[in-house]
């Protein structure tokens, strides 16, 4: 019996002999972890770097891109200053009455004269202006003479003219009635040049 005792005692010291083996082994395990944490981060090994190389050729230029919306239109700018007047149009008009019952008159106009009966009479006038006209344009137009048509009614009909060669400074004109025969009719002259 008194073995075992003995034997009993000995496998008791052997398993705390065990115990104490693997608790100071696990301290010391964690007390390597914990050394290791705290040791200070390895130093990097400095990039040594040569000397800087000679710059490329230029790329090829890309593509353009597409156009941009438009931007918005920007603020108006400040009125400007009134101009001078400028010179009229023409400086060459008539208004001439004309009536089968009286002789062409000029009315009103500028650089108008006077007018001279054609040859012929009926519907045909000249009307002379201070100075050459033969390279000008004319334009006419069958209408009353007073500017609230009183006296000289509007007459429907039609007008043509012409440079009047046997004039100095002279413009004929004749004018028909709406079936086309001639007729003396009141009428406007321009002359531009």
């Amino acid at each position: 019996m008194k073995s075992l005792w003995l034997i009993a005692v000995v496998t008791a010291v052997t398993v705390l002999a065990a115990v104490g083996v693997t608790l100071a082994a696990g301290q010391s395990g964690s007390n390597d972890r914990a050394a290791h944490a705290q040791k200070a981060p390895k130093k990097k090994k400095p990039v040594r770097r040569g000397p800087r190389g000679a710059r490329g050729p230029q790329g090829p230029q890309g593509v353009v891109g597409a156009q941009g919306p438009a931007g918005a239109p920007g603020p108006l700018g400040p009125k400007g200053e009134k101009g001078d007047r400028g010179v009229p149009a023409t400086r060459l008009w008539a208004v001439v009455r004309s009536l089968p019952s009286a002789p062409g008159v000029v009315v009103r106009g500028s650089g108008a004269v006077g007018v001279v009966e054609g040859a012929d009479g009926n519907g045909q006038i000249g009307v002379v202006f201070n100075r050459a006209v033969e390279d000008c344009a004319y334009v006419g137009s069958v209408g009353g003479t007073d500017g609230d048509g009183g006296g000289d009614p509007f007459s429907e009909g039609s007008i043509s003219t012409d440079s009047d060669s046997s004039i100095a400074g002279g413009v004929s004109v004749a004018t028909r009635d709406p079936s086309g025969a001639r007729e003396d009719l009141s009428f406007h002259l321009v002359v531009m040049c």
